[in-house]
């Protein structure tokens, strides 16, 4: 009997230290990010998006003031301006549809379940499921016309591909929105679909001659011509679809065990394109281009906000039943993009931007100084990740330098919403992307951002932050029960 009631006791003791070990991270994590802004301004972009400003704007999801339109057919119009007002009825994307659809399963947890995210999200998920998916070749549409045509009739180039097209990049983030949408409505029909779009994924995408977690580029309609380079982009993304659909699907489901063999193959397939850097042994990158065997294509160039991405995803693989080893590639990834990408001299107007998205792999820059919404989430989410969770007290400076960079640059303070690119130009922050300030388009649709707000909400969530004096006694009559019963 005494050596069970001293076993119980040591179980107790251990407990308070993991609890301990977990409101200390939690505490860490209030000190470097207000978590109740971060709710806040996650919800808000969300309705932005969903309504613009007046609630009869944005994508043209609401009639009003978060209000879903009961006559909304369902396709999101995001062609954008600044103040968040449809600039011309166009033809979308899988991904931009894809993408909003996340938008507001996100927002849904983090209001706690308002009705109107739910409403939208789902309503968002079946147009794009009924009028992206192709019935005769299976897969998906990269078009959704305007009008609502199925198969899309439009012959223009939509975000530089043709409608009909098969994007393997849209492929993944399809089965992505499918997976979310399910996690927030559990209609088993959404998972279905999810899992019919991964299958027909891994039937015509599969680069088989290259070993399992290989899969291939843009592909024509009927799959018989491969349209683009194998790159680095859609494989990053069909890795953050897999995770997702592992973490969907039940565990009594029988599916389980095959999308968590899908996603370890990926993974796996991943860090095996990481490049050594020549006298660094603490860095590597995965170059964006590759030939048909998967070696680094001649000319390839290092997108440092997919190392910063990559990295993120290894670790949330890990997370998933990954091997700890990943994290030493995900490590070195982000060293490099913090290495290179990345202006931390504080006397600088840049202090914490990722100024160079693009460079040699060697290190050296490519084209301009500028600093990309998307990188910039990239950056702020993969610090946070490592400096919290992965112990790299190294990496809270960054994280420090990145985080106000965001909310003090990028964020528009009058309209809401970021900007897509901004330069110094020696006296003001100017706005030099092709779009300007627009807020919209088939490739920006808030998802960056929206998924750097989710992750900081999640890991609050990892890590609640107790009341203050409850969790003093609390912890003090667990110490005193522990030393009445061992001194």
């Amino acid at each position: 009997m005494q050596s069970a009631s001293r076993g119980s006791m040591m179980g107790l003791m251990i407990g308070w230290v993991l609890v301990v070990c977990v409101l200390a991270d939690a505490e860490v994590l209030v000190d470097h990010v207000n978590v109740g802004q971060v709710r806040q301004d996650l919800i808000a972009l969300v309705d932005l998006y969903n309504g613009g400003l007046d609630g009869q704007s944005g994508a043209g999801a609401y009639d009003n003031i978060h209000t879903p339109s009961s006559t909304w057919n369902g396709l999101f119009q995001l062609d954008l301006d600044r103040q968040f007002n449809l600039k011309q009825i166009a033809n979308m994307s899988d991904i931009s549809q894809a993408r909003a659809v996340y938008l507001n399963t996100a927002a849904f947890r983090a209001s706690s379940g308002e009705a109107r995210f739910l409403t939208t999200a789902q309503r968002g998920v079946d147009y794009l499921f009924d009028k992206a998916y192709d019935t005769t070749y299976g897969g998906f549409f990269w078009g959704l016309d305007a009008d609502g045509s199925s198969p899309p009739t439009s012959t223009k180039r939509i975000g530089g591909t043709f409608a009909t097209d098969k994007m393997s990049y849209g492929q993944v983030h399809t089965v992505y929105a499918l997976a979310q949408t399910y996690r927030i409505a559990g209609a088993g029909t959404l998972l279905n679909n999810a899992y019919l779009g991964w299958n027909d994924y891994k039937a015509h995408f599969s680069d088989t001659s290259n070993g399992p977690g290989a899969y291939l580029p843009t592909q024509s309609r009927d799959y018989s011509a491969l349209l683009v380079k194998r790159n680095i982009d859609y494989m990053t993304h069909a890795f953050e679809a897999a995770m997702e659909l592992y973490d969907a699907t039940p565990g009594s489901d029988p599916r389980r065990s095959v999308i968590a063999q899908d996603m370890l193959d990926i993974g796996h397939f991943i860090v095996q394109l990481s490049q050594p850097m020549t006298g660094h042994a603490d860095r590597e990158y995965i170059p964006f281009t590759f030939d048909a065997t998967w070696q680094p294509a001649t000319g390839a160039t290092v997108s440092t906000g997919h190392q910063l991405e990559l990295a993120y995803l290894l670790s949330r693989g890990v997370e998933r039943g990954g091997p700890a080893t990943w994290l030493d590639t995900a490590n070195r990834l982000l060293n490099y993009g913090l290495a290179y990408g990345v202006d931390m001299n504080s006397a600088s107007v840049y202090h914490g931007g990722l100024v160079h998205a693009t460079v040699n792999p060697d290190g050296t820059p490519v084209g301009a100084t500028e600093v990309v919404w998307w990188d910039q989430a990239e950056l702020t989410r993969a610090t946070l990740e490592f400096a919290l969770l992965r112990g790299r007290d190294d990496l809270w400076n960054a994280f420090d330098a990145a985080w106000p960079f965001i909310n003090n640059v990028l964020v528009d303070p009058i309209y809401g919403g970021w900007f897509q690119t901004v330069q110094w130009d020696g006296s003001a922050w100017t706005y030099p992307s092709g779009y300007g300030t627009d807020k919209g388009h088939v490739w920006h649709v808030g998802y960056h951002e929206t998924m750097l707000y989710d992750e900081i909400l999640r890991l609050s969530s990892l890590t609640p932050v107790p009341e203050p004096a409850s969790f003093t006694i609390l912890a003090l009559t667990a110490i005193g029960l522990i030393r009445r019963r061992y001194k």
